[in-house]
């Protein structure tokens, strides 16, 4: 190795998964480098933290001092001190062929420390055949493709997790273009009706939310109709009309007639109320309750990408259709595995956005979704489905279902909170990488996990035709109208 390829020199201490190098400038965290072990075999790590000091400054205790030091201390290079920890991955030779092995030796303190040549992490990071697929480049060498094993995350669960405008739904929207390649089965439940317009070389389906309210029981037929809690009254009287007009051929006339004779006496004023409230749910959410609605699977097409837009529902509503298909596709998935009449045939990818508010964390908060995601966390692999959750506030999750999570996407996460609940929820997160994710931005982000050969700090491929989601120029808009303008005068006499 010669002088010029030395990026730094072994600090004492070292251990075998970890070591400080001391190196002549500042070395960017996500960079990678290879050492020898006092085995003798080179070793992959990855610089999670960096330091600079300066002796003069230490000194320095008062403005005067501070100012005077920095001076000196520019003036003479020697004077300042880089450290770099390194957190070793693994021998580089098993890295090669996807295989970690950890050394048993560290480094020998005064030994050399080089970067990483391009062509040992594309070999690192690479990957053969159709399970793995390209998701980004790293971060501090463009011309290095990340690859991510989809087998991984359709079997081990996947946390995106990043502060709004970082790249989440760009990143699922990736993961979805990959699933519709494969021609696999996604189902993927959008609250903000971001990807409307996503192209998936036409395996993309566009699902309407539809439910049947006859198989619905009292309480989440009252939650879509947005009765409120409290209205027990309410709730009795659509509870006993709900029995009635089950079987009605005409169900909302059946459902009105037995709200009627249900609000006699004591409830008549609730039924008046309650009717009411059916007309303005119908108005505003009507196709969503329909009750000559198939199964919420009949509405799923195998072998594409289902988008089930939630764009125009409250959350619980929304809370109420996704707790709906969760329980039918995994029940559907265990009878395909037992051999008997199942309408999915091959495994299931469900993608959460907002995760945080439909598998929330704390026992006063509770929503219908919380369970049935719970259970595919702890047992879906086993059936073929597995779970995406999507969250900017990862501290509001599950923490049972967060800990489930195989591999993980972190973004910017400003929040110190959130940063402290993943590092406490997930094995695959280091208090380093931790304290690196508020630097992110936006479309960056750090892929730990099973579905990575090694924890990468990865720029991830921009999805083009994905444009709801992004923010808004107000400017630009503002100052293109063509519209004709007027003063004051003539809008006061408008």
């Amino acid at each position: 190795m010669s002088a010029e390829d030395v990026l730094g020199i072994v600090a004492n201490g070292p251990l075998p998964y970890e070591f400080n190098m001391l190196t002549r400038g500042a070395v960017p965290v996500g960079e990678y480098v290879v050492a020898r072990s006092a085995g003798d075999e080179e070793v992959l790590g990855m610089v999670d933290g960096s330091t600079i000091n300066s002796e003069m400054m230490g000194m320095a205790r008062t403005f005067e001092d501070a100012y005077a030091a920095g001076r000196l201390s520019a003036a003479n290079p020697r004077d300042k001190s880089y450290v770099s920890h390194v957190r070793v991955l693994g021998l580089l030779d098993g890295l090669r062929s996807g295989e970690v092995r950890m050394p048993s030796l560290p480094p020998v303190p005064g030994s050399e420390v080089r970067k990483a040549s391009e062509a040992e992490l594309s070999e690192v990071f690479g990957g053969s055949g159709a399970r793995w697929v390209p998701i980004g480049s790293l971060l501090r060498r463009a011309s290095v493709r990340v690859h991510v094993d989809v087998n991984k995350v359709a079997t081990r669960h996947l946390a995106i997790l990043a502060s709004t405008g970082a790249g989440k739904s760009n990143l699922l929207a990736l993961i979805a273009k990959s699933v519709a390649r494969l021609r696999g089965t996604m189902v993927l439940f959008d609250y903000h009706g971001e990807y409307q317009g996503l192209s998936l070389e036409g395996r993309e389906m566009m699902v309407s939310p539809a439910i049947n309210p006859r198989d619905l029981d009292p309480d989440e037929l009252a939650d879509l109709l947005e009765v409120r809690e409290s209205a027990s009254k309410q709730r009795y009287v659509l509870s006993q009309a709900l029995k009635e007009a089950r079987g009605a051929k005409d169900f909302w006339g059946g459902l009105r007639e037995a709200i009627k004779e249900n609000g006699k006496g004591e409830y008549e004023g609730a039924s008046q109320r309650l009717l009411d409230i059916v007309d303005s749910a119908l108005r505003r959410i009507g196709p969503v309750l329909d009750p000559e609605s198939p199964p919420p699977l009949k509405l799923l097409a195998e072998g594409y990408v289902n988008v089930v837009d939630l764009s125009g529902l409250s959350p619980r509503q929304a809370d109420i259709v996704i707790s709906h298909y969760l329980d039918e596709i995994l029940e559907d998935r265990k009878r395909a595995i037992s051999g008997g009449d199942a309408h999915l045939r091959k495994p299931v990818l469900v993608a959460i956005e907002e995760a945080h508010v439909f598998v929330p964390g704390g026992k006063d908060e509770r929503t219908r979704s919380a369970g049935p995601a719970a259970r595919i966390a702890r047992e879906g692999r086993k059936f073929g489905v597995s779970l995406i959750i999507v969250s900017q506030r990862p501290s509001r999750l599950n923490q049972d279902v967060l800990s489930q999570m195989g591999s993980l996407a972190i973004g910017r996460l400003l929040s110190a909170r959130d940063r402290s609940f993943v590092l406490e929820s997930s094995e695959y997160l280091t208090d380093e990488i931790s304290e690196y994710l508020p630097d992110l931005n936006p479309g960056e982000a750090i892929l730990v996990g099973q579905w990575v050969k090694l924890p990468a700090v990865v720029k991830v491929d921009l999805v083009g035709e994905k444009l709801r989601g992004k923010d808004l120029d107000v400017v630009g808009e503002w100052t293109s109208w063509g519209g004709p303008s007027e003063d004051t005068d003539e809008l006061m006499m408008r």
